[in-house]
């Protein structure tokens, strides 16, 4: 994440609260596509997103026959986008000054007209989110622009370094979630059997939530271990509070007086083994 640390340092963590729910909001534009037009998979992975470095941008699951399309939000400037089948962006909406409406609006004229349906609507995903002004009808602001900017670097570092994560042990695809919103890859220690369900490690970043407003990086493991057997950590704690996993704050990284890099190193390698450990026992 080394190109992204300035960037990530010049707003604090915790000031990111309104920037962060409007950009929740308008990723649900990403799942709300791929609920109506994505393959569907068991976990749900089709409304899910991936990051693309080259874009700087969530991107969904390829949408209608012939995976001709993609629908994308770019943090930076708060754009919707479609791409065609290979990825290249041939049609954007700025959302900074419009309502949730106007880009719906907006996404379903064109997608049909990209996969040729005589009519299509958009409905928002069952789960609920935190309400931002989406949810009340209002526009997304036209001048967040710095916040944004140190969201689309923190996602985009995260996702460097998740997948730097998976492709050593053998992980899940790094994908973002739009629910929770949060960055993860999972880690299978065990797998399943026929007498038990696997047991993993879940890894990521989260923008705000679980307890704390402001972004953090999270390790959980699966079964839920028993936190008196958790070994203690070099940086980071362990957090208890209606979920068991390590956390490390975006004040204790950026805070901590070190190279941010090697502080989050520090931090996943001690809280990944001391929960693989966990599940094993």
């Amino acid at each position: 994440m080394s190109e992204e640390w300035g960037e990530i340092r010049a707003v604090p963590p915790g000031s990111l609260g309104d920037a962060t729910l409007e950009l929740h909001e308008a990723v649900q534009a990403i799942a709300s596509a791929g609920q109506a037009l994505a393959t569907p998979r068991d976990d749900d992975s089709h409304r899910g997103m991936r990051w693309w470095r080259g874009a700087e941008a969530f991107v969904g699951e390829p949408l209608g026959p012939g995976e001709a399309a993609r629908v994308g939000v770019r943090p930076a400037d708060l754009t919707l986008f479609v791409t065609d089948g290979g990825g290249t962006e041939r049609h954007a909406f700025t959302l900074g000054g419009r309502t949730r409406a106007e880009g719906f609006g907006w996404l379903e004229e064109i997608l049909s007209g990209v996969l040729g349906l005589a009519e299509l609507t958009l409905s928002l995903p069952e789960f609920t989110i935190p309400e931002g002004p989406a949810a009340r009808g209002e526009a997304f602001s036209a001048d967040r622009g710095r916040e944004r900017r140190v969201l689309s670097a923190l996602y985009s570092g995260a996702a460097a370094r998740l997948e730097a994560l998976a492709a050593e042990r053998a992980a899940s695809e790094v994908r973002c979630w739009p629910h929770h919103f949060d960055i993860a890859t999972l880690i299978t220690v065990r797998p399943a059997d026929e007498r038990e369900a696997a047991r993993t490690v879940g890894v990521g970043l989260a923008p705000m939530g679980g307890g704390y407003e402001g972004w953090y990086w999270y390790v959980n493991a699966w079964p839920p271990p028993d936190l008196a057997r958790l070994a203690p950590l070099r940086v980071g704690h362990w957090h208890s509070e209606g979920w068991t996993g390590a956390v490390l704050t975006g004040e204790e990284l950026v805070g901590s007086g070190g190279e941010p890099a090697d502080t989050l190193g520090r931090f996943l390698e001690d809280a990944i083994r001391a929960a693989e450990r966990a599940v094993l026992s």
